[in-house]
C-alpha cells in the first residue's frame, strides 16, 4: 500500500480570492487532483467548519472562498457540489452563513444547504462502541462523495480541531449532545468510520490559538493543506502546531479503525515541509491563567486524558462571562480519572466527568459526561439550571 498524501501550500499574507484559489488547485492537484476523488454525476457534500457566527478572519470559521474554489473543482468534474453544514448545537446555521460568506454564494448559483432544515435517517456504524446507530442529514447519507474542509485551531476539550472533529457537525442534531455523554473522541472516530470523507482541504490561512474552538486568537499561517487521508492531516496538523498527536484521542482511536495512518514515515508531505511552516500555538491552559480566583484548584492525574481538563478551562472562562466566579472561589474540581479522592470537605468538591463517576458520594456534586457540555458542568457547580452554551455563552456572536 502507498504512503498518504498530505501536500502543504502557503499563500501570500492577506490573501486575495484568486490567490486562494490557485493554492486550493495546487494542493488538490499534489493529492491526485479531483479527478481522483470526483466523476461526472457525484452528489458532493462539502463540510466546512462553520461552528458559529464569527468570520474566518478570527480563525473560528473557513473562508468563504476555499468553500468556493472546492466547490469550482467538483463542478468542473461535473459533481454536484453541494456545500453543508449544521453550526453549533442550538445555534443559527443560516446566521451563520451569513456572517460567514458563505451566504452570498448563494446569489452565486452554488447550493448551500443548512443540515439543521432538512429530514434525518438513521443509519448504523458497524463495529462500533459508543454511537453503534446515528441520525445523520438525508443528503449526506445520499452522497457520493464527502470533501472535509477544516480550520487549523485548538479546542477546549481536545487539543485541536481538525478534519476528524469536523465531520461531527455532519450529524443530525441531538446526537451531538448524545457524543459528549458517551464519549466525544472515540465517537468522532466512528462517524468518520461511517462517513469516510474522500478528501481534505484545511483553511490554514487565519488559524486559531488559545481558548478555542472558537474564542481563542487568530493566528496568521497562510497555508493551504489537502490529503487523501483524515488521520494523516491530523497528525501532521497537530506537527504544525507543535501539538503531541497522542493527546489528540480521536487520532489513535480512528486509526484503530482503519481510517488512515499517524506515522510520518507513512505519510507523503509534498510542498512546504512541516519544519517550515510549524509554529508552537498557544494552549487553552495558557489563556485561562490570566482568571484568578482565591482558593479554587483544578485537580486531576497527569496520565488521565485532557478531555474534562480542557472543558474546565472553558468552563471558567464561560462562567466569568456570565458573572459566576463567585461559586469557584475556594471550590476544587476534580476533571477525570484519578486514583483516589483527595481528602476534602465534600461540599467543596465537584466531580467532573464519567471517569469520576465511580467516586461519587453523598454530597459531592457530578457532572456527567465524556467530556461534558460547558453547561453540565455550571449546572453541577452552581445548582442552577444554564442554558446550552451556544444558545448563552456564544449568543453575542449569534446576534
Amino acid at each position: 500500500m502507498g504512503k498518504s498524501r498530505v501536500a502543504i501550500f502557503k499563500t501570500g499574507k492577506n490573501p486575495g480570492e484568486e490567490e486562494i484559489r490557485e493554492k486550493v488547485r495546487e494542493a488538490v492537484a499534489a493529492v491526485g487532483g479531483m479527478e481522483k476523488f470526483v466523476k461526472r454525476g457525484d452528489l458532493v457534500i462539502i463540510k466546512p467548519n462553520l461552528v458559529i457566527s464569527m468570520g474566518s478572519e478570527t480563525g473560528a470559521t473557513v473562508d468563504w472562498r476555499v468553500s468556493k474554489a472546492v466547490a469550482d473543482l467538483v463542478r468542473e468534474q461535473g459533481g454536484r457540489a453541494v456545500i453543508g453544514e449544521s453550526c453549533g448545537t442550538g445555534g443559527d446555521t443560516e446566521k451563520v452563513f451569513q456572517k460567514t460568506g458563505h451566504a452570498q454564494l448563494r446569489d452565486k448559483g452554488y447550493e448551500v444547504v443548512d443540515f439543521k432544515k432538512i429530514e434525518n435517517v438513521e443509519m448504523s456504524i458497524p463495529n462500533a462502541r459508543v454511537i453503534q446507530k446515528v441520525m445523520i442529514p438525508t443528503l449526506v447519507k445520499q452522497a457520493d462523495v464527502i470533501i472535509n474542509i477544516p480550520k487549523i485551531k485548538t479546542h477546549d476539550q481536545i487539543p485541536m480541531s481538525g478534519a476528524l472533529k469536523n465531520m461531527k457537525g455532519a450529524l443530525a442534531e441531538k446526537e451531538k449532545n448524545r457524543l459528549h455523554k458517551d464519549g466525544l473522541n472515540q465517537g468522532v472516530a466512528e462517524i468518520n468510520a461511517l462517513l469516510r470523507p474522500k478528501l481534505v482541504v484545511v483553511d490554514g490561512i487565519i488559524a486559531q490559538e488559545g481558548l478555542g474552538p472558537v474564542f481563542g486568537d487568530p493566528v496568521e499561517m497562510d497555508l493551504i493543506i489537502a490529503a487523501d487521508d483524515q488521520v494523516a492531516v491530523d497528525t501532521v496538523i497537530c506537527h504544525i502546531m507543535e501539538i503531541d498527536p497522542k493527546e489528540v484521542l480521536c487520532i489513535g482511536f480512528a486509526e484503530e479503525m482503519g481510517l488512515g495512518t499517524s506515522d510520518l514515515e507513512k505519510i507523503e508531505i509534498i510542498g512546504k515541509k512541516i519544519h517550515e511552516v510549524k509554529r508552537r500555538f498557544k494552549s487553552p491552559e495558557e489563556d485561562i491563567k490570566k482568571i484568578e480566583v482565591p482558593g479554587f484548584q483544578l485537580l486531576f492525574d497527569e496520565t488521565s486524558c485532557t478531555g474534562c481538563r480542557n472543558t474546565m478551562h472553558s468552563v471558567i472562562k464561560d462562567m466569568q462571562g456570565k458573572g459566576l466566579l463567585e461559586y469557584l472561589k475556594g471550590l476544587k474540581v476534580v476533571a477525570g480519572a484519578m486514583e483516589e479522592l483527595p481528602d476534602l470537605n465534600r461540599q467543596d468538591i465537584v466531580l467532573v466527568g464519567a471517569c469520576t463517576a465511580k467516586m461519587r458520594t453523598e454530597g459531592i456534586r457530578f457532572a456527567p459526561g465524556c467530556p461534558p457540555r460547558n453547561y453540565w458542568v455550571i449546572e453541577a457547580i452552581t445548582g442552577a439550571a444554564q442554558q446550552a452554551r451556544s444558545t448563552d455563552f456564544r449568543a453575542k456572536v449569534e446576534k
